[in-house]
Order: C-alpha cells, then structure tokens, then sequence
C-alpha cells in the first residue's frame, strides 16, 4: 500500500466519505497526490463506506468520471 499506488498510471477515481471512521479523509489528498492521474471526491456526511451508504450520490460521480475516460 505505501509505495504500490505510486504505480498506478490509470486515471484513478478516489472516492472518499469525510466521515470515514476507520480512514480519516485526510489522507484522500495524499493518496491524490501519490497517484498521478487521479480525481478525488470527497462526499460530506458518508463514512467507509459511501457506495453502500448513498450509491446514487457515488454514481452521480462515477459516470463522468468513466465518460471523461472512456473514448
């Protein structure tokens, strides 16, 4: 985890509740900085887990996300 994201050359979504528990969303802007071609969304009042928490507020992010992407 330390160093293996560094290697990521994909573009990378990162999709990060603020109210996470178990990962504080602090480290959001460093795994952004660490992964070069990434996005990071940070969704208020989600936890760990957002997809599972309120899927339609991460689709809302996730679709053009794949369409800017995906040609």
């Amino acid at each position: 985890w330390e160093t293996g994201h560094r290697t990521i050359l994909a573009p990378t979504l990162i999709v990060w509740g603020k109210e996470d528990a178990l990962v504080p969303a602090a480290q959001g802007p460093r795994l952004n900085h660490d992964i070069a071609a990434s996005t990071l969304v940070i969704l208020p009042e989600l936890g760990h887990s957002p997809h599972l928490e309120n899927p339609d507020v991460v689709m809302r992010h996730i679709l053009p996300f794949l369409k800017s992407v995906i040609r």
